[in-house]
């Protein structure tokens, strides 16, 4: 991840696509200012899932109200298209926000992903990734 102006760290997608899963995995900071390329990826994700999509929040260090805006609007879109979103891998102070704000709950939000971790070692090469 490369720093932004201010010295943090920008936010890196990589998505893996499977069969029955396609998973978004997150990791720096998701606010304001990465907002964008993480509704484009949110978005990719609903048009090619066949039935399941999963955000891994694992390497998520920071999440605002815009991220968690993002992510249930993500969730209310895949209902409407017949689709499953879920989140996982949520620590530290973003396990935290999104368990205080009663987002977690809303999220179906999973601790962990079960099985081996996609992409290298375990399922599907990325299709893109951003760093």
């Amino acid at each position: 991840m490369r720093p932004r102006h201010g010295g943090a760290p920008e936010l890196a997608i990589q998505v893996f696509a499977d069969p029955d899963l396609y998973v978004i995995r997150l990791a720096g900071e998701l606010d304001l200012a990465s907002a964008d390329a993480v509704e484009t990826a949110l978005l990719d994700a609903e048009r090619r899932a066949r039935s399941n999509v999963l955000v891994d929040l694992e390497g998520l260090r920071f999440i605002d109200s815009t991220g968690m805006r993002l992510l249930l609007q993500a969730k209310r879109r895949a209902e409407d298209d017949g689709l499953v979103l879920r989140v996982t891998g949520a620590q530290g102070a973003v396990a935290r926000v999104l368990r205080l704000t009663g987002i977690e709950s809303e999220l179906a939000f999973e601790p962990r992903v079960a099985g081996p971790a996609p992409g290298p070692g375990g399922g599907s090469p990325p299709v893109n990734g951003r760093d």
